[in-house]
């Protein structure tokens, strides 16, 4: 698994120019704004400094238009969705929302744009600048969930879990073709993948590539397949992958692991492994942030001359809590640095602890009376019944 970063860089909502309270469609509507305002081919003179501004948009908008990254981020900053992105942070790759802007580049560039046989949108994105292109391409990305108890979370763990993805075929070598033989040069296309098609309207003529039918855009065609694995060049396999979950980490954060994903295309790179964690609910301890609650008892001599209680910690040993004279029910007791770990550092929060004031169901007779003496004392009314304390031995 790769590092946890924790960049120093605008906060997204600036980036955006939204306020902390924008609605989903409003963080949309503000992307799009500014994407088509900063497109690089909009900025041809300094189009580094463009690439880099989309792409600062971009990571925003990745984050923001997610409901769970938007909900780490607000929490914890840059820090709660650092497991989102690589090493290196945000890349092109990590970008999953091109569908909601991708209809704004036909405005951008008209007709055009319908003619390079892709979105332009594609290419800033490291994508397939047409049909048929036959350079190396990206495997797959794939997705996996993973269960973690609050102890595991809180300690860290290595966990091995089984994923489903395609390989090449070992028979064929990844072409589809039958052993012997090979694949050849798609007629419809040339070889190219990509079919023009020429309309003339009067004095204007447009021309629009499309993927090839015949071969779907590879440019080339398979006359024998491969009985392994029905000509499709590649079969699934289970393999079982180490995960490496970091201490302090919190439910529905995701972790990268790079290449673990299917295997690329002509030579190109595999794909990555995004793992989800799922922290399972604890039947003691409840987690907000970094900081654990749970709940003591505590006796009702204690609550009221003082004292101290043990109480379980997340590691699974105990620790005692001072109780100050006079604690009411419900009042906070804190345990300073016996929280849960803040992910990326040395540090932890605290646990904070909920008195629960135990009231006796069953007391002597000699209980009874120092309780009623006590009673009078203070002016209370027991009356002729046990009142709370129910029945004596």
């Amino acid at each position: 698994m790769e590092g946890i970063p924790l960049p120093n860089k605008r906060d997204y909502y600036e980036v955006l120019g939204v306020p902390k309270s924008a609605s989903a469609e409003e963080v949309k509507r503000a992307f799009r704004r500014l994407a088509k305002e900063h497109h690089p081919d909009m900025h041809k003179e300094n189009k580094k400094a463009a690439e880099e501004k989309f792409k600062e948009l971009s990571e925003a908008y990745e984050v923001l238009a997610d409901p769970q990254k938007r909900r780490r981020y607000d929490a914890g900053g840059f820090e709660g969705v650092a497991t989102d992105f690589g090493e290196q942070g945000f890349r092109w790759q990590d970008f999953s929302h091109a569908s909601d802007v991708a209809d704004i580049f036909g405005d951008l560039f008209g007709r055009r744009g319908a003619a390079y046989g892709g979105s332009i949108f594609d290419d800033v994105f490291g994508g397939r600048s047409g049909p048929g292109r036959a350079g190396p391409r990206q495997g797959n990305h794939l997705q996996a969930v993973v269960p973690v108890t609050l102890q595991e979370a809180a300690s860290g763990i290595e966990r091995e879990i089984p994923i489903r993805r395609q390989e090449p075929c070992e028979s064929c070598g990844g072409t589809g073709a039958k052993r012997g033989t090979k694949a050849e040069a798609c007629q419809n296309c040339q070889g190219t993948g990509q079919v023009r098609h020429v309309q003339q309207r009067g004095v204007a003529r447009m021309v629009s590539i499309t993927s090839c039918g015949r071969c779907g855009g590879s440019g080339e065609v398979v006359r024998e397949r491969c009985q392994a694995c029905a000509g499709e060049g590649s079969r699934e396999h289970r393999p079982r992958i180490k995960v490496k979950i970091p201490a302090g980490i919190d439910d529905g954060m995701r972790l990268r692991i790079p290449e673990e994903g299917e295997a690329g295309l002509n030579g190109g790179p595999r794909g990555n492994l995004y793992v989800g964690v799922e922290i399972i609910a604890d039947p003691h301890f409840r987690r907000e942030g970094d900081d654990l609650h749970v709940d003591a008892a505590v006796p009702y001599p204690v609550a009221v001359l003082g004292g101290e209680v043990e109480v379980p910690t997340i590691s699974g040993d105990t620790a005692r809590v001072k109780v100050p004279r006079g604690t009411r029910a419900n009042a906070l007791l804190r345990l300073p640095g016996l929280g849960m770990p803040r992910l990326g550092s040395a540090s932890r929060g605290d646990m904070l602890v909920h008195a629960v004031i135990e009231v006796p169901q069953e007391v002597s007779r000699e209980e009874e009376d120092l309780l009623r003496q006590l009673a009078a004392r203070r002016g209370a009314d027991v009356g002729g019944r046990r009142g709370v304390f129910n029945k004596f031995r």
